[in-house]
């Protein structure tokens, strides 16, 4: 793991070199009407029933015009999770991975949705998976809400579908979150701290039918979360589920789950 610890820790070097070089040369926008931005996503993962913690990373800077909706960057995504470096066997508990590459969104075009495609190269960052190469990242995402009672109870609706040329498939997920901040603190619920139960259902699929990406979820636990430039959230949720392929071995199954998201953007 140490080995692929510093390749990962190298490529990000140089990777936010390049960002920062770029902002230092160009502090106002490189064209008339388009604005520089730079956004990082984090997202880390403790899954009890697989005695695993994995991680997510993706970082993007370029440029925007707020006008058209058109996005256009450079972008990486880093995936690892610690059973696949720890074991010696054959059994890959989550795909670990390095993708470095350029995109283009439209985020205009409906409200709330964002369409997006990314082209580049996969890394494997172990020797267990071969599915390194030319990669393509294309689809949908889109997030909505509703707040049902002034600062109470809100539904978030989260939903995507893309096709990933690393696996050769299209993933489509549907992701219903209802949220409880009991405990608000702060101006708003943008600038503030937030603390509530949570109710999530999720429902997932694929078009390659691997039945680990055929299921249904029901999560229930409690959020914290801290809205400040960089917006941060710990999840601990109960989990129920069921996989929707009937050929699967596994029917039904608990687990327990700790999740940490980071989001800021510049």
């Amino acid at each position: 793991m140490n080995g692929y610890a510093s390749k990962i820790c190298v490529i990000f070097g140089l990777f936010f070199g390049v960002f920062f070089s770029f902002f230092e040369a160009h502090p106002r926008p490189v064209l008339p009407g388009w604005d520089n931005f730079f956004s990082v996503y984090y997202e880390s993962a403790y899954l009890d029933r697989a005695r695993t913690g994995a991680g997510l990373l993706v970082p993007k800077f370029g440029v925007s015009d707020p006008k058209s909706g058109v996005q256009i960057y450079f972008t990486s995504r880093v995936g690892v999770d610690s059973r696949t470096f720890l074991e010696q066997s054959d059994q890959i508990y989550n795909d670990n991975f390095l993708f470095l590459g350029a995109g283009v969104d439209q985020v205009s075009w409906i409200p709330g949705v964002r369409f997006s495609l990314q082209v580049g190269n996969s890394i494997d960052l172990n020797p267990k998976i071969n599915l390194g190469g030319f990669d393509v990242r294309t689809g949908w995402m889109s997030y909505h809400e509703k707040e049902w009672i002034r600062q109470g109870l809100r539904t978030e609706i989260y939903s995507e579908a893309l096709y990933i040329r690393r696996y050769r498939n299209i993933f489509g997920s549907l992701h219903a979150r209802n949220f409880w901040p009991v405990l608000p603190a702060g101006h708003s619920r943008y600038e503030g701290f937030e603390f509530g139960p949570s109710l999530q259902f999720v429902v997932s699929g694929d078009s390659a039918g691997f039945d680990y990406n055929r299921f249904f979820e029901a999560q229930a636990g409690v959020r914290a979360q801290l809205h400040t430039p960089l917006a941060i959230a710990l999840h601990l949720l109960g989990v129920r589920g069921t996989r929707l392929d009937p050929k699967s071995p596994i029917d039904r199954y608990s687990d327990f789950r700790v999740l940490i998201t980071g989001y800021y953007e510049l």
